[in-house]
């Protein structure tokens, strides 16, 4: 997969702006420059198409009232995203600056609503990503060390193993997750949880039971284990309304504040 690119099924990107007089001049310049902002933060995009909303006075000092984008097979990160569609209000930029040839930069922080959808086939793409892969490695590291009940595991695995146990699969049914990974060759430790979110930045894994596997293998050891709720906190700009978990995919729909650099 390349990366830094930005491309539609043409290999070109659709950007329209909606303005009155004078919109060549923002048609050739904003779109470019957002485009080329997009470049930096993804690290390969396809079907984007982008709309910009607002009269040539209001885009020309800086201010945009409506961006709505829409792409296919996002990659962030090395984290995959099969669908997003968004929409943006009250956006301020260095317009001015841009026109001289400066960056795109924030000026101040704005609300972004959406849709995203993650494929069963992108959470498997995504494993070796620092977003998820690491993530998933340090939620194993804290649940050994949060759990005293689990230390007896973690002899067993420091036993059968040569390093520590990696991530190998997650699985997704309606309203719940397992995630699997490796112990030894043919040993793995499995998570199934419901997936949930609570007060819409939460991420829970609800009554979540650990399995050993194959069981026999790990006599005297017990096999499986219900442990605490686990939480992730997304931050105080994220408002996730909907969290739908099917065989397929997980979508999410909701609201995060862009925040500005300084």
């Amino acid at each position: 997969m390349p990366s830094n690119s930005v491309s539609s099924a043409d290999n070109t990107s659709t950007p329209s702006v909606t303005s009155g007089r004078g919109s060549r001049l923002i048609s050739r310049i904003l779109p470019a420059a957002i485009r080329l902002w997009l470049q930096t933060q993804l690290d390969h995009i396809e079907g984007l198409d982008f709309r910009i909303g607002g009269s040539d006075r209001q885009i020309l000092s800086g201010h945009v009232p409506q961006v709505t984008a829409s792409a296919q097979q996002a990659v962030y990160r090395g984290l995959h995203v099969s669908h997003v569609a968004v929409a943006a209000t009250d956006i301020h930029v260095n317009l001015g600056q841009v026109v001289r040839g400066k960056p795109l930069k924030l000026l101040r922080s704005f609300p972004v609503s959406g849709q995203v959808s993650v494929q069963a086939d992108d959470l498997q793409a995504s494993l070796d990503s620092a977003l998820l892969g690491d993530g998933l490695q340090d939620l194993l590291q804290r649940l050994w060390h949060s759990h005293p009940e689990l230390n007896q595991w973690v002899t067993v695995a420091t036993t059968t193993r040569e390093s520590t146990p990696s991530i190998r699969d997650i699985q997704l049914r309606a309203d719940r997750c397992t995630l699997v990974w490796t112990v030894a060759a043919d040993q793995f430790l499995a998570m199934e949880a419901r997936l949930t979110m609570v007060d819409g930045r939460w991420l829970c894994l609800q009554q979540p039971t650990l399995t050993l596997h194959p069981p026999e293998s790990f006599p005297g050891v017990a096999n499986p284990v219900v442990i605490d709720d686990v939480r992730f906190d997304l931050g105080p700009e994220t408002d996730i309304q909907t969290l739908t978990v099917t065989p397929a995919a997980i979508t999410l729909e909701g609201t995060v504040q862009v925040i500005a650099a300084h």
